[in-house]
């Protein structure tokens, strides 16, 4: 549920990782992309949270652990069958200086992808197995609601404050359907992934 590095090239000062072709494209597309993907199979999308559930497992199981430090819906590619692998991880030390710049300037940047973040590491934590598990329950919210965490509501800045006091996403019929099968103990499971204390989530 990895996806293997195959080599890295060099190109005009920049550096980039070599993987194998994903035909499908990211989580993100499938999620993203309605006219495209007008309705995404429960099974499927299951069966996809699954692959990134045992992608992670796997990476804090090895020795000495690996956090992903930065895992989304764009992280997660999906193969010719839909099944998903976790790319970009294994680049921690590079994420940390990432995180620091990207908090100092997050108002002059684009940087929507802190939202993925739990709130200890966006009050200067160090990355951590916890934090990866909270961004995978946002990204389960994410593939279930086929909407972006906390869009439309407000300033990027005040965004980051509120999940740092246990603002989360929605879980209401308006963004989570209520004829999703085991709705309320995937959601019971999400609360669990991003709980403020990282010593409560699974």
């Amino acid at each position: 549920r990895l996806l293997p590095f195959l080599g890295i090239y060099q190109c005009h000062g920049l550096v980039g990782i070599v993987t194998e072709w994903m035909n499908n494209g990211s989580l993100h597309s499938l999620v993203h992309e309605h006219q495209l993907y007008p309705d995404v199979p429960f099974p499927l999308l299951i069966r996809i949270l699954s692959d990134v559930a045992e992608g992670l497992q796997h990476l804090h199981s090895l020795e000495p652990a690996l956090c992903h430090c930065s895992l989304k819906p764009s992280n997660v590619l999906l193969d010719v069958q839909y099944r998903a692998k976790i790319s970009d991880y294994g680049l921690t030390n590079w994420r940390k200086q990432q995180l620091r710049s990207d908090l100092q300037n997050c108002q002059q940047r684009n940087c929507q992808d802190l939202v993925y973040l739990p709130p200890e590491i966006l009050e200067g934590g160090l990355p951590s197995q916890e934090g990866d598990i909270y961004s995978f329950g946002i990204l389960c919210w994410e593939s279930l609601s086929r909407q972006k965490p906390f869009e439309g509501q407000g300033t990027l800045l005040d965004i980051l404050r509120g999940i740092c006091s246990s603002l989360r996403p929605g879980i209401s019929e308006k963004f989570i359907p209520s004829n999703l099968p085991e709705r309320n103990r995937l959601l019971h499971l999400i609360a669990l992934c991003w709980h403020q204390e990282p010593d409560y989530r699974p």
